[in-house]
Order: C-alpha cells, then structure tokens, then sequence
C-alpha cells in the first residue's frame, strides 16, 4: 500500500457548477469548517424581494413572481416566492421574500437590480376597483363606467368586498 501525501491530492466536488471564489494557497492548511472554494449553479438563482408592510396580507409563499431589470433590456424571468421573513425590516418597513427562478443560459448574476412583480390573486375572482371609484348613489353602491355607443357612462350597481390597501 502506498501513502499519498494530502498535500498532492487534487479537490474534486460534489456538484457541477462554476468555481465563483476560490481563497486558497498553495501550501495553505485548511480546518474542517474551512470553505475555500466556492462553486455556484446558477441553473437555479434566488431573488431576494424587499416588500412593503403594506403588501404583507396578499403576499403568500408559493405566489408567482416575475423579476426584470434595465440591465437585462427588460427580459422577463419567471418564479416563485419559497420563503417569507418573520422580521420586519425597521428602517425601511419592508419584509424579505426569497423567489426561485430558472436560469438556464446564466443571464442573471448575484447583485443585479430589477423589479420584482408578485402575482397576488388568480385572476379568476371578482374584478378589483380602486375604493375612490365607488360611490354611494340612493341605498347602492356603484361604480361608472363608461358606455361606448352613448359617449356616456352609466352606473352600475357592485357588491363590495374587502378593502385591502385602497
């Protein structure tokens, strides 16, 4: 049997990925809760949202999100929220969601800036109108809207809901 001297042994990893750091040197001796080598698949990348406390009660993990940025022309990236922060953030009043997006070709990299647009109702519930649109009109509440074939507009008659945020 033949010994190898640990130091000419070659590090071999456990996933594939790309090397993103590597703080190691020649000769360097390394603890067991030393990380040197950093290794990312960027197949997958988390998007770190700040939300408004005043967004908290439509926002739900499992919501789908779509991040863009102005660095990236505007191209679109789907996801989902996976994670929602128990913490509020006490300077800017915001709470942390994590999103997981597919990132196949490597587009988006760690600190890029965008915006993130969370899908906060299925689209297939009652139509959602701003509260100033309401009005009281005799025992009914309306809405106006506008009636193409008259250049008019006519009331119509709404069941209210709840209030959220206006």
């Amino acid at each position: 049997v033949r010994a190898e001297a640990l130091s000419r042994l070659t590090p071999t990893a456990t996933m594939d990925g790309t090397v993103q750091r590597r703080d190691l040197s020649p000769g360097q001796t390394l603890g067991p809760a030393d990380t040197p080598i950093h290794i990312v698949d960027s197949d997958r990348v988390w998007l770190m949202i700040d939300a408004f406390e005043g967004s908290l009660d439509r926002i739900a993990v499992g919501q789908p999100v779509e991040f863009t940025s102005r660095a990236l022309d505007g191209k679109r990236f789907p996801g989902r929220i996976d994670w929602m922060s128990r913490q509020l953030d006490e300077q800017s009043r915001t709470v942390t969601l994590r999103a997981v997006l597919d990132n196949p070709d490597g587009t988006l990299r760690a600190g890029l800036f965008g915006t993130a647009r969370i899908q906060t109702g299925d689209g297939d519930g009652p139509p959602r109108v701003p509260v100033d649109a309401v009005q009281r009109l005799g025992e009914e509440d309306v809405v106006f809207m506008a009636v193409e074939e008259d250049h008019a507009f006519r009331a119509v008659p709404v069941l209210l809901g709840l209030e959220g945020n206006g």
